[in-house]
């Protein structure tokens, strides 16, 4: 599809997610960002967190959208 994905370089869309595997959070919908608050996981307490997303040149931080 001639995407510019899936890689690091010079010329490349710059696309990535940094994620924390050790960090641990409990899901709370009335923090998503999403209109849907509906999920089978609230309350759970997960491993494995997104920490920070590039996407086009912008980045999005933990809790910064």
């Amino acid at each position: 599809l001639g995407l510019g994905k899936g890689t690091l370089k010079k010329g490349a869309d710059a696309d990535i997610t940094i994620v924390d595997p050790e960090a641990q959070w409990r899901v709370e919908p009335e923090r998503f960002f999403s209109k849907g608050k509906n999920t089978p996981f609230e309350g759970f307490v997960l491993k494995g967190r997104v920490v920070m997303t590039i996407c086009k040149g912008r980045v999005y931080e933990e809790g910064a959208y």
